[in-house]
């Protein structure tokens, strides 16, 4: 029998969150890289117009506003497509929308609607069904959200060819753009994180029930777990909970403390 070193132990105490591994990780990149890429295809192109970047930039956020409006749901915290919204002061430079991570989900949404519209138009063309692939797996990932703590083998086998799908579809639009010498689909290491969801699930195939991914998610509390986060990295993971608490502990004294001096005064 071998038993896991120290090592191996240390690196299960962390987990993947999936909120920043995904909505607020790769598909920021993917939806970046694919806004630019549909305005280099023309796909918001109009017959008067120019068709310099910026312009066409402008003509995607009409769209988009157009199907949130058509859909009565509306962005959190995009307001506009720019080079500068989407961190791209040059073209060469790879691109990835901000926002929040309900965002994602509704870009995401409109992009599948969108390469569903052109893709049946342009049928020798290999991005548009990539690109819907893509937007479908994405999107069925977050089934995760709508399971308890543990998922059926079923279950579990779909939501892990749905991020497997992904990754895969990921790679293939970034071979494209590589191909093409388009700086768009960045490899950064949350594509490779996100592949690790369907590796653990794959290990997992045997058994009759799997541990949900979203038990680590923490886009309900996002802020209270970057405090703990950065208090974390300080000490010693081994003994995280007992000196994160003590040290709040020790915090809130101090501010009661200086509370109560302020009331007095």
């Amino acid at each position: 029998h071998s038993f896991p070193t120290r090592r191996s132990s240390d690196l299960r105490f962390f987990k993947r969150d999936p909120f920043h591994i995904f909505r607020l990780g790769i598909a920021r990149n993917f939806i970046g890289s694919v806004i630019v890429l549909f305005c280099l295809e023309g796909v918001f192109d109009l017959d008067g117009p120019g068709k310099s970047i910026d312009l066409r930039l402008s003509r995607a956020w009409s769209s988009f506003s157009l199907w949130c409006d058509k859909h009565n749901v509306s962005p959190a915290g995009l307001r506009s497509f720019s080079k500068e919204k989407l961190h791209m002061p040059k073209m060469g430079t790879f691109p990835w929308c901000g926002g929040k991570g309900s965002d994602s989900i509704l870009l995401l949404k409109w992009l599948k609607f969108l390469s569903g519209l052109h893709g049946p138009a342009n049928p020798s063309s290999p991005l548009f069904p990539l690109v819907l692939r893509a937007c479908c797996n994405g999107l069925s990932f977050q089934a995760i959200h709508r399971h308890g703590i543990w998922l059926k083998s079923s279950c579990r086998d779909r939501i892990m060819r749905c991020g497997k799908g992904f990754v895969q579809d990921y790679a293939r639009l970034a071979k494209w753009a590589y191909d093409n010498r388009l700086q768009l689909f960045a490899m950064v290491p949350k594509i490779h994180a996100m592949d690790h969801f369907a590796v653990h699930l794959a290990l997992l195939c045997f058994e009759e029930y799997a541990c949900n991914p979203a038990m680590f998610d923490c886009s309900m509390s996002e802020d209270f777990i970057g405090h703990l986060s950065r208090q974390s990295r300080r000490i010693s993971h081994t003994n995280v909970v007992e000196n994160t608490i003590l040290a709040y502990k020790v915090k809130a004294r101090f501010v009661l403390k200086r509370f109560k001096k302020r009331k007095n005064k």
